[in-house]
């Protein structure tokens, strides 16, 4: 293969990636969250190396807190019951 070829098939490869999460932010934004789409994003996260230390990541821990309020089943609320 020529050095011209890898680099327009790796700039196809890198628009066809950009289009596959484009696809998944806009299916995720419409409501989707049932468990198997779920997990393909998380499977697309792990595939492509994303990972994040929960402890030193004063953004995700807003983010998950922002999750909480989907009311996702596998996402318990810290929220505590005030009905007695």
């Amino acid at each position: 293969m020529t050095e011209q070829f890898k680099g327009a098939r790796r700039e196809l490869l890198e628009q066809l990636h950009a289009l596959f999460l484009d696809a998944l932010l806009s299916e995720f934004d419409q409501g989707n969250r049932t468990a198997a789409f779920l997990g393909v994003i998380r499977k697309f996260l792990r595939d492509n190396h994303c990972t994040v230390d929960m402890a030193s990541s004063a953004d995700l821990r807003a983010s998950l807190e922002q999750l909480k309020s989907l009311a996702l089943p596998f996402i318990k609320s810290t929220k505590k019951d005030t009905k007695q």
